[in-house]
């Protein structure tokens, strides 16, 4: 809502025009509240949901429909637009070298209830592998994307 009252045009425009369209992200794409379909050619995505007697199965979720969450939801993209975008974004492309150093700068704070230190930042989750490799992911459980 914040982009659309910023920039006068609907979120998905601006998106396309700033960051889709400049990254030359061409599969990447905003379905709408009832397109379930992902165009051209993608990958199965399965889900482990639990049965009633404690057993799971795998659930295809390739075209489960979140646009409700609407701008957290509502887009379709492939693993090279990811890609390209996730490079552009680490490389300063996107955004001004203050907010990208916001963007991995986590606080020198402890959890309330853990205790443990800080992972959260302005929209990124630290993640340290057990290797002391640090790797990126917009949350704990989401996919890590490693900057060094």
């Amino acid at each position: 809502m914040l982009i659309e009252k910023v920039t006068g045009t609907t979120y998905e425009r601006a998106v396309a025009a700033r960051v889709l369209k400049p990254l030359g992200l061409r599969d990447t794409s905003f379905p709408g509240r009832f397109q379930t379909r992902i165009p051209g050619r993608h990958n199965r995505g399965y889900q482990a949901v639990a049965r009633k007697d404690g057993s799971t199965e795998l659930r295809d979720v390739t075209e489960w429909n979140s646009s409700d969450r609407w701008a957290a939801g509502d887009i379709i993209s492939t693993t090279a637009d990811l890609e390209r975008f996730t490079v552009a974004l680490f490389g300063g492309r996107l955004v001004p070298a203050a907010q990208l150093e916001e963007m991995f700068t986590v606080p020198g704070v402890r959890d309330f209830v853990t205790g443990k230190s800080a992972t959260l930042t302005a929209g990124m989750s630290r993640i340290k592998l057990p290797d002391g490799t640090i790797a990126w992911g917009k949350t704990v459980a989401g996919t890590a994307t490693t900057r060094r």
